[in-house]
């Protein structure tokens, strides 16, 4: 495998310098793409004065590609990899490099919806839906040294700012499965004030989520023919803004997501009676002010609430007479930054962040016991963050933070990252190095069965270092990125002592590449590959749920004025997944196609359908679980201003 990396490498550096030329003549002057992003920096600059590994996913682009859910818009980003365990309200977490699904904090306008009492602080994408979105930004970078604990990686889904005449936005939609999805938008704005408001409704009688046991290679039998798991979801997004005096303005946004599903028991086993609810309410309050043409601050408070619960009944496959679980989470964060600007050269942050969590929870079981605790955390920071500037083509960062938390004290981190473009040929190089950490969460520290007050936090040290190259003026753009993450003191549960434990070291390693074409007639193809090596240093042992290789294939067309055709392919190469612990089961490489056609009637007036999963391909994401078979979805849209 080695001598195959250091093949491709050359053949990369080869290509590259045989296309410098061509560039050089194309009079080409900047691999900027066009986006620009907030979260790298925590101020807006263009996506190529940082050596961080971002992508800009975009209003537009989500549009082109049909997904309704932020989990699904996620999935052919290179060195990002979906686990859910079964569609329609499944278990959804990812993994970014490699690292732990525990390992990304995601943010919905800048704050926090990671749960604390998830086991590992996680987030459950399977809920997010992408209404009302602006664009989401992933950082594959570790981003401890602006963020805090969790934010080996960091998702940040920011939602949309009213513009222009009041409008009011009203679609349709249904398909397979029995799906039904509703939605409705009001926007508008001037240069004084702007208001946005989204509101979506999806119901949907769902499939088994468990992969039923008779099924196999000779069965004619398709997973919909089983017991179906339903799945409801309700999704309000908001955002307002008003522009005050002394040079200041004030923006409030809220997102309020409520979900019912049915679901199943682990490794294919259903259970007609088990269902849960969740439910996340999350608002961020922004006071920014410009008080010098070299200083500006802004003050934030933001609190997001996770609530989510699960029941059994008794019936044939579990003979409990009842169970119930309820978690209830707070997160409430407050953050001043000020921002000194040094002639147009460097920027300079530096802030304080207070940041509390708390968490409740009940258990019971009609035979065996219950128990139940509630808990909080208090984590108080301050960071410091340097950008400079020179000739527009060199590019530094550096980034450092404090945090105290209540219970195991001091930590500090560091990050910092170069982006240098290249005269004539306008090659970008980038790279980064810095540290990261991550808390234990609360359900760890004060589980009355598994918690553990002896935990200390996890600890890791990354780099990487990569190249994009623009030719014939940005209508062909390819690049590649190596990266290395060490984590140290990982907390996992131990089955010999039933409690969690610092329990030792893994490693993650790899390289992406990406490639875009933007040929005549409209037409767009991008391709992508992820090559990622994992590693447990004490057992040898593959992380699980992470491919080695993964690629991903987009093609988009504008073909006639008002229509577009967009056609997504994703492969996902084998991997290991548990069976029953310690055992584990190697989970067969799959692909997918997604495909939606959309054409404008008028300016008013859109229809498109979508197939997902065209191919008929049955696979699993997570072991015992199914994931949809083909399926069709056709809707509507209206646009009244």
């Amino acid at each position: 495998m080695k001598k195959a990396v250091f093949h491709l490498m050359s053949v990369s550096v080869c290509v590259a310098l045989s296309l410098n030329v061509l560039a050089a003549q194309s009079g080409n002057n900047s691999s900027d793409l066009g986006k620009v992003v907030v979260t790298a920096t925590k101020t807006e600059v263009p996506l190529n004065e940082t050596g961080s590994s971002v992508t800009v996913i975009t209003s537009g682009e989500i549009e082109k590609k049909g997904k309704k859910q932020v989990v699904d818009i996620l999935r052919d980003i290179p060195g990002v990899t979906v686990s859910r365990g079964g569609a329609f309200g499944g278990q959804a977490g990812i993994f970014v490099r490699g690292g732990n699904s525990g390992n990304v904090l995601v943010l919905i306008d800048g704050v926090r919806i990671n749960d604390p009492m998830n086991t590992t602080r996680g987030v459950n994408l399977a809920f997010l839906t992408t209404d009302n979105v602006e664009r989401i930004e992933v950082v594959k970078t570790p981003q401890s040294s602006l963020y805090g604990s969790d934010a080996q990686a960091v998702i940040n889904i920011i939602t949309k700012k009213g513009e222009g005449k009041p409008s009011v936005i009203a679609n349709f939609e249904a398909g397979s499965f029995g799906t039904f999805r509703e939605g409705l938008t009001l926007s508008g704005g001037n240069d004084l004030a702007s208001y946005s408001l989204a509101v979506s409704r999806q119901d949907s009688d769902g499939i088994s989520k468990a992969e039923n046991k008779s099924k196999g290679s000779s069965s004619t039998k398709k997973n919909s023919d089983y017991e179906k798991d339903s799945f409801e979801n309700t999704t309000i997004a908001s955002k307002f803004n008003i522009l005050l005096p002394l040079k200041s303005d004030y923006t409030f946004s809220v997102y309020y997501q409520s979900s019912k599903y049915g679901y199943d028991d682990n490794l294919e086993e259903d259970d007609p009676n088990k269902s849960g609810d969740y439910e996340t309410v999350s608002f961020n309050n922004i006071f920014s002010q410009q008080l010098f043409d070299w200083w500006s601050h802004k003050i934030e408070y933001g609190k997001s609430t996770i609530s989510r619960s699960d029941e059994d009944r008794a019936d044939s496959a579990d003979t409990t007479e009842y169970n119930h679980t309820f978690f209830k989470s707070n997160v409430n964060q407050a953050e001043w930054k000020h921002d000194f600007n040094i002639r147009n050269i460097d920027t300079l942050s530096a802030g304080y962040n207070f940041y509390m969590e708390e968490g409740s929870s009940v258990y019971y079981d009609s035979a065996w016991s219950s128990n139940s605790f509630g808990k909080s955390a208090t984590t108080q920071s301050i960071f410091a963050h340097n950008h400079l500037k020179l000739m527009k083509r060199i590019f530094h960062t550096m980034g450092v933070r404090y945090d105290d938390h209540d219970e195991f004290g001091g930590n500090t981190t560091w990050n910092t990252t170069a982006s240098v473009i290249l005269p004539f040929t306008e090659t970008r190089l980038k790279g980064s190095y810095g540290t990261s950490f991550k808390a234990p969460s609360l359900y760890q520290l004060y589980d009355s069965y598994s918690g553990n007050l002896e935990l200390d936090p996890e600890k890791g040290k990354h780099y990487e270092a990569g190249f994009e190259q623009p030719v014939l003026s940005d209508k062909v753009v390819f690049g590649a990125t190596y990266f290395n993450n060490k984590y140290n003191d990982q907390i996992d549960y131990n089955f010999t002592t039933f409690k969690f434990e610092n329990t030792g070291e893994y490693e993650t390693s790899g390289y992406e590449g990406y490639m875009i074409f933007r040929l005549p007639v409209n037409l767009d193809v991008t391709g992508t590959y992820t090559y990622t090596d994992t590693e447990n240093k004490a057992t040898g042992a593959d992380l699980l749920r992470r491919p080695k290789h993964k690629g991903s294939a987009i093609v988009n067309w504008a073909f006639i004025e008002g229509a577009n055709f967009n056609l997504i392919y994703n492969y996902v190469g084998t991997r290991y997944d548990y069976t029953t612990y310690p055992a584990t089961a190697k989970l067969d490489d799959y692909y997918t196609i997604d495909i939606k056609l959309s054409y404008w009637m008028n300016e008013n007036i859109q229809v498109y359908g979508r197939v997902e999963n065209a191919g008929d391909k049955k696979y699993q994401e997570v072991n015992g679980y199914a994931m949809p078979e083909r399926a069709f979805y056709a809707g509507i849209e209206g646009i009244i201003q």
